[in-house]
């Protein structure tokens, strides 16, 4: 049992590889010596003739797509080991009932009714600190890191602002120093949501689970044996909430913001959250008492969101699969990513056009060749990125492209810091 680097242990009789929770993207290594270990599981299953089982109640949509057209086998298990079903998801209109701090008035008695029956509250919002923004109203100023394109975030407990990309942080400024306006603290994290909670609901144990509330080692195994022996009480947090923990007195799960993942630019933003939905709505409804999922959002009607109601994941990821297959993406398609990487914005462009420009010249048919363009974070701690897409039906011309030109770049005299990589079906385009 272990982590995706497991997978290299060395066996004398290999029989079975299990990789739990296949869908989780941490199972790509994304820095350094980078790998799939879940492509390399099937790998090493093939080689040593072992069973790979790739378990998932919300796979992605390669493993889906190539168990149901028979590549894979494919074994459902239509409910829980005790019996139960999974609960229906129920939406509540953020256009009809407007949150406070993050809680609407359905949620809010939904939530006071659990409680009442003796049962927990995990309500999920992925996204950690007090505040996403410090800005000012008067001149429209705002608090950004002086090192990347990422706003700081304002956490309850520090006097100081944040950069979750980079780590820089720095005092906590309390007016503009443009106009010299107060500043307002705006969007919403685990923190601020904590807060607005224990107003609502004094009195009612209430446990935060997020990276900042778990840094000392042992933390989290406290947090988690405090929430199995307590009843009535109330746990918020980030995606960890969502990570296959079995709470039989979970009676409700909230889902405050779900909305940020469905219009993302990431190629597999809307997949991902559509996953998580899935996997904390799984919290609910273990024990004898039953369980709901209320879905707090602007969209009731995106197709993924009423999608949800027929509790059966493939149809769920259907309009996906569609897309996906019209624009040639995976699993329909193959992709790869060259990221270059220097200390200045115009050496990363340079270097980024002419790998760009011999991966066109030298492309095979069936081959795109997309950018170079600046990736999501342009700049993140000091250094500008360029991506250059490539996308491919076939995966031969794919990798025959990549290696001409990776022979071509490094005969180059790159300038020093200058670093280039090559990710291969990328979890993520930002």
């Amino acid at each position: 049992v272990g982590t995706r680097s497991a997978l290299f242990t060395p066996l004398p009789d290999l029989g079975l590889i299990i990789v739990d929770e296949e869908h989780d993207s941490a199972f790509k290594q994304q820095d350094g010596f980078r790998y799939n270990a879940r492509d390399l599981a099937i790998k090493r299953g093939q080689l040593e003739q072992a069973a790979v089982v790739l378990g998932s109640a919300t796979p992605t949509l390669e493993t889906l797509h190539a168990a149901t057209t028979g590549r894979y086998g494919h074994a459902r298990l239509t409910t829980r080991p005790d019996g139960t079903h999974p609960p229906t998801v129920e939406t509540v209109d953020t256009r009809v009932h407007t949150p406070d701090e993050g809680l609407t008035a359905p949620l809010l008695d939904a939530m006071q009714q659990t409680l009442a029956a003796g049962h927990q509250c995990f309500l999920l919002l992925n996204r950690r600190g007090f505040a996403r923004v410090l800005a000012c109203d008067a001149c429209g100023w705002v608090a950004e890191c002086p090192d990347c394109d990422a706003r700081l975030t304002i956490h309850a407990h520090n006097p100081r602002a944040v950069c979750h990309l980079c780590g820089h942080h720095g005092p906590r400024p309390e007016r503009c120093p443009e106009c010299g306006e107060p500043l307002a603290q705006r969007g919403l994290g685990t923190q601020r949501l904590e807060q607005a909670l224990a107003r609502h609901f004094p009195g009612i144990p209430l446990i935060r689970l997020d990276r900042d509330s778990i840094r000392h080692k042992g933390a989290l195994e406290e947090a988690l044996d405090r929430i199995r022996r307590l009843n009535a009480a109330i746990v918020v947090g980030t995606q960890m909430l969502a990570k296959g923990h079995d709470f039989p007195q979970v009676g409700l799960v909230g889902v405050i913001d779900v909305d940020q993942g469905l219009f993302s630019v990431d190629l597999r933003a809307t997949e991902n959250t559509l996953q998580l939905i899935v996997q904390a709505a799984g919290r609910a409804g273990r024990g004898s008492g039953g369980g709901r999922v209320l879905l707090q959002t602007g969209h009731p009607d995106h197709p993924l969101i009423r999608g949800l109601n027929a509790a059966d994941y493939p149809a769920m990821v259907a309009p996906l699969l569609a897309e996906r297959e019209a624009a040639g993406m995976p699993p329909h398609g193959h992709l790869a990513l060259v990221r270059v990487e220097a200390g200045d914005a115009e050496t990363t462009r340079r270097h980024a056009e002419r790998i760009a420009t011999h991966l066109r010249d030298t492309a095979t048919e069936g081959l795109r060749v997309l950018g170079p363009a600046p990736a999501p974070r342009h700049r993140v701690n000091r250094r500008f990125r360029e991506q250059i897409l490539l996308q491919s039906t076939r995966r031969n011309p794919l990798h025959e492209s990549l290696a001409r030109a990776r022979h071509a770049w490094q005969a180059d005299d790159l300038p020093r810091g200058t670093r280039i990589a090559i990710d291969i079906d990328p979890v993520s385009l930002a």
